[in-house]
């Protein structure tokens, strides 16, 4: 039987109903969290329905947080080092399997353990799972900053004096070392170092305009001042990662995340770019899951599962000064940043506004269960133009009425007549239903159905049976 599809229209509107309660949500949490300023956004497929900044950049200053404020996002940055994985790896730069010792210099003495995979690869550094402890044996930290611009010396001495946390390949434990050494070693592959590496092949590529490793004068007049977790009036001390900034080094504003966001959103679309569709899947795949089975790593990215959203991808960071989160859901191609200048965590807010989203997105319009229930009496031998009167004028010069009416005219054939809907349920996206009928010989059909958010062209702009 043909289905009767009109894609077109897929993507529903954002109205300002379906915007207040993302409002109010980050609203009462700066209003009750404590945080210098707190910036964030939704992402829907390539649009930015939402965004909202609270708060001061600067305190002392009076300097008023805006969408393009930028903010230290911390280990946020290890999903852009692995960005630059695979995408050196598309060019035939790198492979993801590739010894990390052929990368780096012959004196270079790697921890090893002959329980586990001979070599430490570039997969695993993407995935936590090379064994390398969270942070170097010898970081030698000043007050305020642990890292203290730890340099390429440093860091090539203290992978000799490294014992491993367990065999290479044989578990998972999250490294900052382990995402550092991959960045460092990936601009050693691509022969310019990390940051022209990855603003050469990532960022520019991508559009993004506000995420930088390295700040000029005027880039820094824009970045927040960092304060305190306990006392955020009280500032805190700039990190300096030095070499292994590959794993927490980037600035970036909610404004250039979003469109970060929007471009993984893209994940397994034949006409994804920069990015190939494929490579933004191999990233969001689990590569490695939880003994628990409760979460996974794919390159970077951590993924777990909520009842709601299904799968979830994410990242967080933490600096001395700063906190991030972003994440998204592939299912329902939403995603959400949030960002503030503390080092109070935002997680709870990023993964409550991400609910919120689909929640507002996919609250169903008691319009739909009318609609479906107007269309049980046109599953007849001979369905009339009252049937086409039903759908969105777009919808009808894409789709002839002639075979709207032959697909109720074959249902009434096979299944007899329609005797009403039994059921009335979320879609399997944003703005559609899924509406069951039952037909006078005892089968349930179900369509997928949505309607026309514009008044001058109401009616069903999606049908599929």
């Amino acid at each position: 039987m043909r289905h009767l599809t009109y894609v077109l229209l897929l993507t529903t509107s954002w109205a300002q109903s379906s915007t207040q309660p993302l409002q109010d949500l980050v609203r009462e949490r700066f209003d009750t969290g404590g945080f210098p300023s707190l910036v964030a956004a939704v992402v829907h497929g390539d649009d930015v329905p939402f965004s909202v900044a609270h708060g001061f950049a600067d305190r002392e200053t009076r300097r008023r947080a805006t969408t393009h404020t930028l903010y230290r996002i911390g280990s946020v940055t290890k999903v852009f080092t692995s960005t630059l994985l695979v995408t050196l790896r598309d060019k035939g730069v790198v492979r993801l399997d590739d010894p990390v010792a052929g990368l780096l210099p012959d004196r270079v003495r790697w921890p090893r353990d002959p329980r586990g995979a001979a070599h430490i690869t570039l997969r695993h550094l993407a995935t936590h799972s090379s064994g390398l402890p969270r942070n170097p044996v010898n970081m030698a930290g000043v007050p305020g900053d642990p890292w203290n611009g730890y340099s390429e010396d440093r860091l090539y001495a203290g992978l000799a004096d490294t014992r491993l946390t367990f065999p290479t390949g044989a578990s998972s434990t999250y490294s900052n070392l382990g995402i550092g050494l991959l960045g460092h070693a990936l601009g050693q592959a691509a022969g310019s170092g990390y940051e022209a590496a990855l603003m050469s092949h990532v960022i520019r590529p991508m559009g993004l305009t506000a995420t930088h490793l390295t700040l000029n004068d005027t880039e820094r007049a824009l970045l927040a001042t960092p304060y305190a977790a306990q006392d955020t009036t009280k500032r805190a001390k700039d990190w300096d990662l030095g070499c292994l900034a590959p794993a927490g080094g980037l600035s970036s504003s909610v404004t250039d995340l979003a469109r970060f966001l929007a471009i993984n959103l893209q994940a397994g679309r034949a006409d994804s770019k920069p990015i190939p569709g494929g490579s933004l899947t191999e990233l969001h795949t689990p590569q490695r899951i939880a003994s628990d089975w409760s979460r996974g790593t794919g390159l970077a990215w951590l993924i777990g599962h909520d009842k709601d959203l299904g799968e979830v991808v994410w990242h967080n960071g933490g600096l001395a000064g700063f906190r991030s989160w972003v994440g998204f859901s592939p299912e329902w191609k939403l995603g959400a940043i949030v960002l503030t200048n503390c080092g109070r965590s935002v997680d709870e807010i990023g993964k409550a506004l991400l609910n919120a989203a689909v929640k507002g997105l996919s609250t169903m319009s008691p319009e739909l269960e009318s609609t479906g229930k107007k269309l049980v009496p046109h599953f007849t031998a001979a369905p009339s133009d009252k049937l086409t009167a039903l759908f969105s004028k777009r919808f009808v010069e894409k789709i002839p009425p002639a075979v709207i009416k032959n697909v109720f005219k074959g249902l009434h054939q096979k299944h007899g007549a329609c005797v009403g809907v039994v059921g009335v349920q979320r879609g399997e996206a944003p703005g559609i239903a899924r509406i069951t009928f039952k037909f006078e010989k005892g089968d349930l059909i179900s369509c997928a159905m949505a309607l026309s958010d514009d008044p001058d062209d109401p009616g069903i702009t999606y049908l599929r049976f």
